[in-house]
């Protein structure tokens, strides 16, 4: 449990991204991933 914004978002438990990256991917569509 991360938080209440984590909450907010109804994210699954696999996903353990921060906000910002969760965001990012969750509005732009699944590109290349620069990891």
């Amino acid at each position: 449990m991360l938080g209440p914004k984590d909450s907010n978002k109804s994210a699954p438990p696999l996903d353990k991204k921060p906000l910002e990256e969760k965001s990012t991917d969750e509005t732009q569509p699944p590109k290349s991933k620069q990891y």
